[in-house]
């Protein structure tokens, strides 16, 4: 079996890209073996374009956030599903002193919206020092886009169900050929699975543990997203998904009393409704030391390419970086440095020493 590029692993980067290198004409062979934790599958899939402690609008939003709206809608057409479900993110205050010290910093900004009454919410939270809303925000149905693309590629026999195991990888002069696939290049989109093999382990990953709770929560608004200390997110009448927590640190992949129990006394702090729990997650995220993504080539081996590293964004992260890959191997248009693994080479060569 023939084709130009070998993808391994079908989160949401080898989906993304997969899909990309389709749409220019390429042929794609996806290897993936699911694992119960897999980010993908787990993650709430929420873009925001104002994030972090400080609110402050996120790494080039102005470019990711049309491209991801216009990347997810084609793929919403071509598959005949609905994936993307865009909302307002209403983020309440903490005090009076923060909102005017915000309000003073971020107002007039494209991505938010100020003039938000300060009880507009108040049948839903405690909180009653106002607020602001985001643009270009929303959620993605992940799981979904993951079966209706995988569906896709068992149809036209391009998709392959096992684990992927380095050692069986043959390298050839004109390119790679792994368990009777011959490819020009093959490009992991391993996730944290990246930790554990040798081709990339010595990249400085810090994998961060995620915990999500489905929760039941009756005669409560469907029409935004609210987010402070965790997001709730609307998915069907009375249901929501609540997240998440950060771990850097832990024992264990699976789901924990304390993740659920710090995930309920936030909702609690947050909510003036009853919940009930429906489902309780674990997932490991694929986080990088300095918080970009990863792309580009192995320092020996230009036949070995990586997508991965898009962490908590990776919604927002992989189309547009998908593209940029995709222009990399097409037509060697050069990557931003800021997510080039070449800014990581120097720690291969300490590792090799």
């Amino acid at each position: 079996m023939k084709t130009d590029y070998l993808i391994v692993g079908q989160g949401i980067a080898g989906t993304v890209l997969g899909y990309t290198l389709l749409k220019k004409g390429c042929n794609v062979i996806v290897l993936s073996n699911e694992y119960p934790h897999q980010a993908s599958l787990v993650a709430a899939g929420l873009y925001n374009p104002v994030t972090g402690k400080r609110m402050s609008k996120t790494w080039k939003a102005e470019i990711l956030f049309p491209f991801m709206e216009s990347f997810y809608k084609e793929f919403e057409d071509d598959f005949n599903c609905s994936i993307l479900f865009p909302k307002p993110i209403y983020k309440p205050f903490s005090t009076i002193a923060e909102q005017n010290t915000w309000l003073s910093e971020h107002e007039g900004e494209a991505f938010v919206e100020t003039d938000i009454p300060a009880d507009k919410y108040s049948e839903f939270l405690h909180s009653s020092n106002g607020g602001f809303e985001t643009n270009h925000s929303g959620h993605l149905d992940i799981p979904t886009m993951l079966k209706a693309f995988r569906e896709k590629l068992l149809e036209t026999k391009c998709f392959v169900e096992k684990k992927f195991q380095p050692d069986k990888l043959i390298m050839k002069e004109d390119g790679v050929e792994y368990d009777g696939i011959a490819a020009k290049k093959i490009i992991l989109c391993e996730g944290m699975l990246a930790t554990t093999n040798p081709l990339f382990s010595w990249l400085p990953f810090v994998p961060s543990k995620g915990e999500v709770l489905k929760v039941k929560i009756k005669a409560f608004t469907q029409e935004v997203i609210f987010n402070k200390q965790v997001f709730i997110i609307p998915l069907e009448e009375s249901v929501f998904r609540v997240g998440s927590t950060y771990h850097w640190e832990y024992e264990s992949s699976e789901p924990t009393e304390q993740g659920r129990k710090e995930l309920c006394e936030k909702l609690e702090q947050m909510i003036k409704m009853p919940f009930e729990i429906l489902e309780h997650k674990a997932g490991i995220r694929p986080s990088v030391r300095d918080r970009k993504p990863i792309i580009g080539f192995h320092p020996e081996n230009k036949f070995i390419g990586i997508f991965n590293g898009l962490g908590t964004k990776g919604v927002s992260l992989a189309p547009f970086f998908a593209d940029a890959f995709a222009e990399l191997l097409l037509n060697n248009k050069q990557l931003d440095p800021e997510v080039n693994i070449e800014r990581f080479y120097s720690l291969y060569s300490r590792s090799e020493k």
